[in-house]
């Protein structure tokens, strides 16, 4: 519609300007909804890594304490 009164002297420049900004803000309705979906996956991504970090460091700590691997540790580090 707004292209069609462009053709219009009168309503031309508004026409124009009218629709540019209606362009405009359509296109950075998009970028900002592409952004903000990037941003919910990389919150996710970073929490499942995180989560996975304090598995493998849980899971790590158990190791070297049950099989008394801190105690060869010890004993290297003493002898010095």
């Amino acid at each position: 519609m707004l292209f069609k009164a462009q053709d219009y002297a009168i309503d031309n420049q508004l026409c124009r300007t009218i629709a540019d900004k209606v362009i405009n803000f359509w296109q950075t309705t998009r970028k900002t909804e592409s952004l903000l979906k990037e941003n919910e996956r990389l919150e996710r991504d970073r929490a499942r890594r995180e989560s996975s970090m304090i598995t493998i460091q849980t899971r790590d700590r158990r190791e070297f304490f049950k099989d008394d691997a801190w105690k060869n540790r010890f004993k290297r580090c003493s002898n010095r």
